[in-house]
C-alpha cells in the first residue's frame, strides 16, 4: 500500500481536507498545495489549498480552477496536511496548534512533528518528492494543472536548475513532466516575465542598500516596511532578491534583512554547501536547507554585527577544513 493510499484511508468521513504550506509561500510550497489538492480531488475528496496570505499575480495564475479556502473561511472540523513545511512554526500562527494528519516535506528536520510523515531531504524540492509519491500511487501524468504545478515547484526551488540541490532525478522528473505536455517557456513566462515598474523600483532600492563585508565575501541588503509603501509593493515581491548578490565575484553568503516594528525576517543564501547557512539560521531558531535558510525574530533579539560574525565564522571554518585536506 502506498503512502498516499494510506493517507486517503485516514480521511474516513466527509470532512474537508486543507493543504497548508509555510508562511510567505514560495513556488514549491504553492505548487505542492495545488498538486496535492487536485490529486486528492480526483479521488472524490473535498480538498482545498488553504490560503493564509495574499499571493503574487504570478502564483495566482496557477490557481485557476483550483479549490481555494481563505484562512478566515475554513471549517473547524477538518483534516490538515502540511507540505514543504518541516516545522510547525513555519505555518501561519493561527494554524500552529492544529492536529495535522500528515506532513510531506523535503527539508532536513530533527524530529517529525506529526505521526505520519514523508520526509526526503535528498529531493531538490517538495514537488519532486510529490511526483515520486504520485507515480508510486499510479498517477499517469494526465492532469495538466497538476503537472504545471509540479514543474513550477521544481523550477523555482532549484533556481531554474542552477542550485546545488539539482540531481539526475531532478532532470528525470522534469523530463517526465515535459513529455506529459508541460511547456517550460510558458511556466517561465508566468513566473518571471510579468513584473511591474513598481517591482523594479523596489529591486533598485534593494540594490542601493546592498553592502559588502569581510572583503566582499558577505553581502547584506535591508528593506523596511516603509520601502513597500514608497514603491506601492508588498513583501511578496521580493522573492528571489536574496539570490542576486551571489553573482558577485567574491560573495559566498548573501543576507537579506527585512524589518518592521514587530519583527525582523532574515533570508540567507550561500553559493556552496561548504558554507552551511542553515547552521547560522539555527542560532536564531531558524531552519532551512544547507544553502538556503532563514529565521524570524524580534527586533531586540537581532544583531546585524552578530549575524555577520556568524557568517564569517562559517566561511572561515570552510576554509580551515579545506586547508586540512
Amino acid at each position: 500500500m502506498t503512502f498516499l493510499s494510506q493517507l486517503r484511508q485516514q480521511f474516513t468521513d466527509k470532512k474537508p481536507v486543507y493543504i497548508v504550506t509555510h508562511e510567505r509561500a514560495d513556488g514549491d510550497g504553492i505548487g505542492s498545495q495545488i498538486a496535492l489538492t487536485l490529486y486528492l480531488n480526483r479521488f472524490g475528496l473535498e480538498a482545498y489549498c488553504l490560503q493564509s496570505e495574499a499571493l503574487s499575480d504570478a502564483y495566482n495564475s496557477f490557481l485557476t480552477g483550483v479549490p481555494v479556502c481563505a484562512l478566515s473561511e475554513h471549517k473547524a472540523d477538518a483534516y490538515w496536511v502540511a507540505v514543504d513545511c518541516g516545522n510547525s512554526m513555519r505555518v501561519a500562527p493561527e494554524l500552529r496548534s492544529l492536529t495535522y494528519t500528515a506532513v510531506i516535506d523535503h527539508h532536513l528536520i530533527e524530529e517529525p512533528w506529526v505521526e505520519r510523515c514523508w520526509i526526503h531531504p535528498e529531493r531538490s524540492s517538495n514537488c519532486e518528492l510529490l511526483l515520486d509519491l504520485f507515480l508510486e500511487d499510479g498517477y499517469r501524468l494526465d492532469h495538466p494543472s497538476i503537472n504545471n504545478a509540479l514543474y513550477m515547484g521544481i523550477l523555482t526551488d532549484t533556481g531554474s536548475f542552477s542550485h546545488n540541490n539539482v540531481t539526475v532525478d531532478t532532470f528525470v522528473c522534469a523530463e517526465r513532466l515535459v513529455r506529459a505536455g508541460v511547456q517550460p517557456y510558458r511556466i517561465i513566462q508566468k513566473l518571471f516575465k510579468n513584473k511591474t515598474l513598481e517591482q523594479f523600483q523596489l529591486y533598485c532600492l534593494y540594490l542601493k542598500r546592498l553592502r559588502l563585508y569581510e572583503s566582499g565575501t558577505i553581502a547584506v541588503a535591508r528593506l523596511d516596511a516603509s520601502d513597500y509603501v514608497k514603491t506601492h509593493t508588498e513583501r511578496m515581491h521580493t522573492e528571489g532578491f536574496v539570490n542576486q548578490p551571489l553573482g558577485l565575484k567574491q560573495t559566498k553568503i548573501s543576507i537579506f534583512v527585512e524589518t518592521n516594528p514587530t519583527y525582523v525576517k532574515v533570508s540567507l543564501r550561500s553559493i556552496d554547501p561548504v558554507f552551511p547557512v542553515h547552521a547560522v539560521a539555527k542560532l536564531w531558531g531558524g531552519f532551512g536547507h544547507v544553502c538556503a535558510a532563514g529565521f524570524k525574530c524580534s527586533p531586540s533579539q537581532f544583531s546585524l554585527r552578530r549575524l555577520i560574525h556568524a557568517c564569517a565564522r562559517c566561511i572561515q571554518d570552510a576554509h580551515e577544513a579545506d586547508n586540512t585536506l
